[in-house]
């Protein structure tokens, strides 16, 4: 079996160490496996977005647009082989805005990405930018 080495948007390594961060549930046998045996394919982020069927809004706390906060939050997530999110985890943005985003990214829906005519899953990111000015 041939490995694939998934490297980050962001040019970081995607190791079993930093897979380990994310809580899967006991059912999501897909983040256990991808954090035993750190294997699967890292797709661009606007590959992805040309896969997503249903983008949900992010629910801003008031907190976060009195203080005045504005920023991009990125979310990397594995995307399921029936184009479901799995095993979100924040990368970056501003703490306050971090949860919303992540909720809502947790509710886009997707095509499935198919390699070869089958669909696979994959590793990506999605950014949700707010501006509270």
């Amino acid at each position: 079996m041939r490995e694939i080495i998934a490297v980050s948007l962001f040019g970081t390594l995607l190791s079993p160490a930093l897979l380990a961060q994310a809580t899967p549930s006991p059912s999501d046998s897909f983040c256990r496996k991808v954090q035993q045996e750190a294997m699967y394919i890292s797709i661009a982020a606007g590959v992805a977005e040309k896969l997503l069927i249903h983008k949900v809004d992010p629910i801003w706390n008031h907190q976060p647009m009195e203080a005045r906060i504005s920023g991009t939050v990125v979310v990397q997530f594995e995307l399921g082989k029936r184009g479901e999110v799995l095993c979100p985890r924040i990368l970056s943005g501003p703490k306050l805005l971090q949860q919303p985003a992540l909720d809502a990214i947790r509710k886009y829906e997707y095509k499935p990405y198919l390699l070869n005519g089958e669909a696979v899953s994959v590793s990506t990111t999605a950014s949700i930018t707010t501006s509270n000015y």
